[in-house]
């Protein structure tokens, strides 16, 4: 049987170690309740947060232009309006690919093997896709939201 001194000093140590428990049980319960509120938080946030719109990455604007004459090799042709086209461009008959050599105002140099009649409508399709022909375009278009400035 132990001695009262014996049984004292164990008494003391198994307190001294139960509360050092205490503590190491706190400290881990807290981080544990840390970390479970910042997935809540994240969750509910993602929950309430509106999805992001994707962003604009290509434009297209399409006219309609008659043919009002074809020069005799069938080469150049004559439109209804003066065209000014940047790069990224394509012009159709029919939803067919028209191969333009040239433009230069109303007239347009095209492949002479495609047979094309006067009365003929070409649709002209005109391609944006870098940041400042999408910022001019939308400007043009009166569907800028804000102020106009210009995009490097």
């Amino acid at each position: 049987m132990p001695t009262t001194e014996v049984c004292q000093a164990l008494f003391v140590d198994f307190q001294i170690n139960y509360k050092k428990f205490e503590r190491w049980h706190f400290r881990q319960r807290q981080d544990l309740l840390a970390t479970n509120l910042a997935q809540q938080k994240a969750r509910l946030f993602a929950s309430v947060k509106e999805d992001q719109k994707p962003q604009l990455t290509h434009l297209e604007e399409r006219k309609i232009v008659d043919v009002t004459g074809v020069s005799d090799d069938g080469a150049q042709l004559q439109v209804s309006k003066p065209l000014t086209l940047q790069e990224l461009y394509e012009i159709q008959v029919s939803s067919i690919p028209l191969q333009v050599y040239d433009i230069a105002g109303d007239i347009l140099t095209v492949d002479d093997d495609t047979l094309i009649l006067p009365g003929t409508e070409l649709e002209v399709i005109q391609h944006y896709a870098t940041p400042p022909q999408l910022h001019d375009a939308l400007a043009r278009f009166g569907l800028h939201g804000g102020a106009r400035s210009p995009i490097n």
